[in-house]
């Protein structure tokens, strides 16, 4: 009992310092292993008949040093293993942080080259629309007034919650329905329970761009994109379904070589899990779904 007491005195000590030094260990066995040795000492002339405590045996040397032998050698392997503990969980958080550092970077770099082309491409569209359509134009400069509010707040965020993303989606979605007019329409659908769960920004608006680049855009007749959310017992599913030229008939070029895709499984899997994944699957007739699912595990709700 005196062993096993100094090695959860040490146990408890390095569980509840949140990062303890190394040049701390040895205080930390100097204060835990005493501790622990006398609260063994005293539990052992409780439950074992004929025990021969310290302080009953008045500092007797014999029993005095035995005990302190065994309880040093029993608070120096709590303090080994659960040291080598702490600095293991520590170097995997530590990698953690640095793969979701990564993954955001790549986003933030993806963004740097995908939003100035959307920029330009609509103040072309908003410069042509002011002498044909004034109306349609100032409709136009309000979405992209919301869209760009909205990025601003994303870009300074970690997270935002489901109901965030999708507003900005439906800004960005308005624009484009102008940008395409008679070729491009738009339905988004998020159940209320789904607005207050937290989100990595940026993480849909990235498929709704690829639907609408490699899928709609290309397709002479133009087409439709659906987003509806959904919460599962287990997970939160969105699926984008475009009725665009289809997975198997997207334009290769050089810059759509997939890496868009595969960064944004990577990040998942950062953020979420292994269990996280993005699924893209060839409608029937025409078109492309990209589903996301999400265990709700690995999910956040906004405090209310």
């Amino acid at each position: 009992l005196g062993i096993s007491s100094s090695t959860l005195g040490v146990r408890w000590s390095l569980n509840n310092i949140p990062h303890p030094p190394q040049t701390d260990n040895l205080f930390i066995g100097l204060v835990g292993v005493p501790v622990g040795l006398l609260a063994g000492d005293f539990m052992s002339g409780l439950f074992v008949p004929g025990h021969i405590s310290i302080i009953g045996s008045g500092f007797n040397m014999r029993v005095t040093l035995v005990y302190l032998a065994l309880g040093l050698i029993g608070g120096t392997i709590g303090i080994l293993y659960f040291s080598g503990k702490w600095q293991a969980a520590e170097h995997q958080r530590r990698l953690e942080q640095a793969q979701r550092a990564a993954a955001e970077a790549n986003l933030r770099a993806l963004q740097a080259q995908v939003e100035p082309h959307f920029l330009f491409n609509t103040l072309a569209n908003l410069d042509a629309l002011i002498a044909l359509d004034p109306k349609r134009a100032r409709v136009l400069l309000t979405h992209l007034n919301r869209y760009l509010r909205n990025s601003l707040t994303h870009s300074r965020s970690e997270s935002c919650t489901l109901g965030d993303e999708i507003e900005q989606l439906r800004a960005y979605l308005a624009i484009m329905e102008i940008r395409l007019p008679d070729r491009f329409h738009a339905t988004v659908i998020c159940p209320p329970e789904c607005t207050e769960i937290l989100l990595a920004p940026m993480l849909l608006q990235a498929l709704v761009e690829n639907a609408i680049k490699h899928g709609i855009e290309p397709s002479a007749k133009g087409g439709e994109i659906q987003l509806v959310a959904n919460l599962k017992a287990e997970a939160l599913e969105i699926a984008i379904c475009d009725s665009g030229i289809g997975l198997n008939n997207a334009p290769k070029s050089e810059t759509s070589n997939g890496t868009g895709i595969a960064n944004i499984r990577e990040r998942l899997q950062v953020l979420y899990g292994d269990e996280a994944r993005l699924e893209l699957t060839a409608l029937p007739d025409a078109g492309t779904r990209a589903l996301v699912r999400i265990p709700l595990a690995a999910l956040d709700r906004k405090p209310t």
